[in-house]
């Protein structure tokens, strides 16, 4: 991985984005920025050019993470998101696919599987 990879983790959630930044980086995948809300994931986006967003569904603030979603694809029309959930309502998650995000996981996260899906997005740029 290359240290100038921008990768961002929406979760409002801080003992699961603190676990999830700990295993990443653990991993060679360090996390840049951590948000617990779209909108300041959003407002952080429209300035800079992150190289992979990692989504929670459920956030903190006005917006959830699909809404996130659409506003930085507004900004940022391919930009990797990994959509992360433990929300399984059904229309929820087809609102996510319709984003086309890399993967919609969810919650508990598969650690591996997510390096995967993160291999995948930093190995194709």
């Amino acid at each position: 991985m290359n240290s100038e990879n921008m990768i961002l983790l929406v979760e409002d959630e801080a003992m699961i984005a603190m676990n999830l930044t700990m295993k990443l980086r653990n991993a060679g995948y360090p996390i840049s920025k951590i948000f617990a809300s779209g909108e300041d994931v959003v407002r952080f986006a429209k300035n800079r050019n992150p190289d992979l967003v990692l989504m929670d569904g459920r956030l903190a603030g006005e917006i959830d993470g699909v809404e996130a979603m659409r506003r930085l694809r507004e900004i940022h029309k391919n930009l990797p998101i990994i959509f992360i959930t433990g929300y399984t309502n059904e229309s929820f998650i087809e609102k996510a696919h319709e984003l086309s995000p890399v993967a919609c996981m969810t919650k508990p996260v598969n650690i591996n599987q997510l390096i995967g899906h993160i291999k995948s997005v930093i190995y194709r740029q």
